[in-house]
């Protein structure tokens, strides 16, 4: 989690990669923590993966971390995965 003041931000789940023995794991302990936390949206940081989910009422974003450390702000994680 990435606290924004007091409040939290933005929740990641960081892994390898997503395959079909892990993804519903790694994938549903993120969208936990957002519906927990109250978020919209999180995003997943993989090696070199990327697409963008809907789970639950969630978006998620997954992401090579390369990418995610360019980055300063991701409006996918404050506003969904409308880009």
């Amino acid at each position: 989690m990435i606290k924004k003041g007091t409040k939290p931000g933005s929740a990641l789940q960081v892994c390898w990669e997503l395959n079909e023995r892990n993804e519903k794991r790694e994938i549903a302990g993120l969208v936990e923590a957002c519906k927990s936390l109250d978020l919209a949206s999180g995003a997943a940081l993989m090696y070199d993966q990327e697409r963008k989910l809907q789970i639950a009422g969630v978006s998620v974003l997954v992401l090579p971390v390369w990418r995610w450390l360019l980055l300063d702000n991701i409006p996918e994680l404050s506003g969904g995965c409308d880009t």
